[in-house]
């Protein structure tokens, strides 16, 4: 999986398998037992669905990227989104000092915008963005495809936290066997922690048990740390302050 680029593009193509290995073993170790009423499967099936359990989400996470040798690049993402198409990503390092970057929908136009120039780049929503017919809706159609197909606005977002927000992907692929192996809390929410392995790639998701939302994953590749995310706040179905999905004042167009 290659890291995604931060500018205003539409980014396919990302390969996301990974939580857990050596990073994941201690935590696993605590992790409560699954309630006999859950399966793999309800966690695919929530996923599979997630974007229709859920209007408004807004809230922080912390993703580091972990190099070959041990160097690794730490940044806070902030976000707000209300459904169909209203979004608000913003990148900073981890301490929150510098802004990175800023990307805002209103619904009908997308803005990436570089904080510290004052400048954007912008141009309509392409009109894939609100077609969910190649999304599979049934976890057979899922298990048997050889295309992974992301949601379509979650695919848009120039930032690793629109995959964890639109999950669709993860119950997406032959052959992938996984296990459901505890239940947790994460934020005051139930969580289930699933696992599987795909390639190289060891994989680990909290899941939310009310949205699908993945709300902490780790990925090691080849026994290496790769990646991990974890969401620092989250609000599902409150009410989004409206003035986030709107080009801010001061900025130019590049």
């Amino acid at each position: 999986m290659t890291k995604k680029n931060w500018i205003f593009s539409i980014t396919i193509g990302i390969v996301f398998g990974v939580i857990g290995g050596l990073l994941g073993i201690p935590h696993l170790l605590q992790a409560k037992p699954v309630s006999a009423a859950s399966t793999a499967d309800d966690v695919l099936n929530t996923t599979l669905n997630s974007s229709l359990k859920w209007n408004t989400v807004q809230g922080t996470a912390v993703i580091v990227w972990y190099g070959e040798n041990d160097e690794k690049q730490e940044y806070l993402n902030t976000f707000a989104i209300q459904q169909p198409n209203l979004a608000n990503i913003s990148v900073k390092n981890a301490d929150g000092s510098v802004a990175a970057s800023e990307w805002i929908s209103d619904g009908s136009k997308a803005y990436n915008i570089d904080p510290q120039a004052k400048t954007y780049a912008g141009g309509t929503l392409p009109a894939f963005s609100k077609d969910f017919s190649l999304l599979p809706t049934t976890l057979e159609a899922a298990k048997n495809t050889d295309a992974i197909y992301r949601h379509p606005f979650g695919m848009l977002i120039p930032s690793p936290v629109g995959e964890y927000l639109y999950p669709q992907w993860l119950a997406q692929g032959k052959g992938i066997t996984y296990n459901l192996v505890g239940e947790d809390t994460i934020l005051n929410r139930k969580v289930w922690i699933i696992t599987y392995i795909k390639y190289n790639a060891e994989v680990t998701a909290w899941i939310d048990e009310e949205t699908g939302i993945i709300v902490k994953y780790i990925q090691s590749m080849d026994g290496r740390p790769f990646e991990e995310m974890t969401f620092t706040q989250l609000e599902v179905n409150s009410p989004v302050d409206r003035t986030l999905f709107i080009l801010p004042s001061g900025v130019i167009s590049q």
